[in-house]
């Protein structure tokens, strides 16, 4: 897992959680606050406005996604187009070449 610092969050233990929910929901709509329990992360609290930023990014990782898998499908079809294409193209020239 990432350092927790690189992330730019804090960190609470289940412990103090319980006994001041209140500062830590106010910790958390300043930036991400890591809830450790035996010294390992399970949780995270983020603002609500956090939320909805990584939402909306996590909306255009998926729609990004889905518009490179038809840009993928659609060139795997021209190129199965081009090779049909192509193969018709070598039995006309057999056919004409056998011909003569």
């Amino acid at each position: 897992m990432e350092n927790l610092a690189t992330l730019g969050a804090l960190s609470i233990t289940t412990r103090d959680l319980s006994k001041n929910p209140s500062k830590a929901l106010r910790d958390a709509c300043a930036r991400p606050l890591i809830v450790m329990r035996h010294q390992r992360p399970v949780a995270c609290l983020v603002s609500i406005e956090q939320w909805a930023e990584l939402i909306g990014k996590l909306k255009d990782i998926e729609m990004n996604t889905s518009i490179a898998q038809v840009d993928l499908q659609i060139h795997s079809c021209e190129m199965s187009r081009a090779v049909h294409l192509l193969s018709e193209s070598h039995l006309v020239m057999a056919e004409a070449m056998s011909a003569k």
